[in-house]
């Protein structure tokens, strides 16, 4: 796996402190164990950096979604101070999250393709 620094991304703007913490999280749940879902919700999110405006307007913008499930599921609490264990329920909770169809983060990403034809399609099925 490639390392990504912030420099490497060509963000027109500096992202503001709430949505680097959320990036740090997805890059250490990835970390710490590959997931496709969370790797997935991960993209979701660089999406919503790069074209915050399209996806707002397309509404299938997902920051706040992303944001208001990790903190239900973090309570406050450091990823970086768990144990072992703890890291994997978190990933475990953030799992059932995101597999459930009723989610919001869920049903907006599953309208990726079909609401973004032009910019979000020929990224995905790249």
């Amino acid at each position: 796996m490639s390392k990504i620094t912030r420099g490497s991304l060509p963000i027109g703007y500096e992202p503001q402190v709430k949505i680097s913490k959320l990036i740090e999280l997805l890059a250490l749940l990835l970390i710490t164990k590959e997931n496709q879902l969370i790797e997935s919700v991960f993209n979701a999110l660089v999406f919503n950096l790069y074209f915050p405006e399209h996806m707002k307007e397309q509404e299938i913008d997902v920051l706040q979604f992303i944001e208001r499930d990790i903190n239900a599921v973090m309570q406050g609490r450091d990823f970086e101070k768990l144990s072992d264990t703890g890291k994997e329920e978190v990933i475990e909770q953030l799992h059932q999250t995101w597999t459930d169809p009723n989610n919001v983060v869920v049903k907006r990403m599953s309208m990726f393709k079909e609401k973004s034809p032009d910019i979000l399609m020929p990224i995905l099925e790249s």
